[in-house]
């Protein structure tokens, strides 16, 4: 049997916990990922910018955390369902992911094959479409060299097929 957490804290620690350290958690954690998602500064700077934002957002308005704890107390099963489901799509999507890639190891001859003619068209559009003064030689030949081992790979798959009829 699981025991509530209030149990093992004091009234008054269950308290600050809910209405000062989630909420400013919860502050910091949407602050610190807008500031490295917009790759203005680098993660210490933004780090030292969202920590310095959460405190003042609580030294100005301390009613605005506690306005969020007072929702915390109604959205608690309903995010603990949401949480629980995000894990698992999370979970799925890895496993099919993954199964998909083995699936591209295992995958026989006619499957590489066909992954090889589907790249070699798609380096031959690049090679082709350089526009009017096309793309630079280096780019060319790099792409020419490809093609030509994605030839010589078919070449090899097509005669181990053929061997192995």
């Amino acid at each position: 049997m699981a025991f509530p957490i209030e149990n093992f804290l004091s009234p008054n620690m269950t308290n600050m916990l809910v209405t000062l350290v989630i909420p400013f958690l919860i502050f910091f954690t949407i602050l610190f990922v807008v500031l490295s998602r917009t790759k203005l500064f680098n993660r210490g700077v933004s780090f030292v910018i969202a920590i310095g934002l959460t405190i003042m957002i609580y030294a100005l308005r301390p009613d605005t955390f506690a306005f969020l704890a007072s929702y915390l107390f109604q959205i608690g099963v309903i995010g603990s369902i949401t949480a629980f489901l995000m894990i698992f799509f999370v979970f799925l999507w890895f496993f099919v992911k993954g199964g998909i890639r083995i699936a591209k190891v295992i995958g026989g001859d006619q499957q590489k094959l066909q992954e090889l003619e589907k790249l070699e068209q798609k380096l031959q559009k690049k090679y082709y479409s350089g526009g009017v003064f096309g793309s630079s030689v280096g780019q060319r030949l790099s792409i020419s060299k490809e093609l030509e081992g994605i030839e010589k790979e078919k070449k090899f798959l097509l005669a181990k097929m053929k061997r192995l009829r």
